[in-house]
């Protein structure tokens, strides 16, 4: 039993490098109508040329666009309807995430062209779409993720320490 708990000792509390990372989305500012999101592990790597799935907020099963994010890790489209946009970038090693991209509507207004001297000039109003810069979700908290999973590693471990000592009653 002592050699149990030494071992466990020496496996839990000596330090090693961990190479475990989440995948994240953060909304970039974008011009015409386009909204960008720049995907990086939760290390502050760069996640370049991982797929990304874009969805309308009228269709969540058939993608409206798929594509790949760029050497810098963003990934572009146009939306054509406003509403939640859902983008899900993976990168076929384990990390994925899905990240919610709100659009509005906002009503345009201008004067329009006469094309002859005869016809009147009236207000022509148009529809565009506008990514809501805000509307990012909050940034989640590493260290209450980190104590989340060491708290399961010392559960499991204690659980199979109780076992045995169980077993050898």
């Amino acid at each position: 039993m002592k050699i149990l708990y030494l071992l466990f000792l020496l496996i839990f509390l000596l330090p090693s490098p961990a190479s475990a990372h989440t995948l994240e989305g953060e909304l970039l500012p974008a011009a015409c109508g386009a909204a960008a999101v720049r995907f990086t592990y939760s290390s502050g790597e760069t996640a370049r040329f991982i797929k990304v799935e874009v969805y309308s907020p009228e269709n969540r099963e058939t993608e409206f666009q798929n594509c790949r994010t760029d050497l810098l890790g963003r990934a572009v489209f146009i939306p054509d309807t406003p509403g939640e946009w859902l983008l899900v970038a993976s990168d076929n090693q384990g990390h994925r995430t899905e990240y919610s991209v709100s659009v509005r509507a906002t009503e345009k207004s201008g004067q329009a062209e006469s094309q002859t001297d005869a016809q009147k000039t009236g207000e022509n109003t148009a529809q565009s779409l506008e990514v809501n810069q805000a509307a990012e979700p909050a940034p989640t908290n590493k260290a209450l993720k980190a104590a989340l999973g060491l708290s399961l590693i010392l559960n499991l471990a204690f659980l199979a320490l109780w076992r045995t000592r169980r077993k050898n009653k």
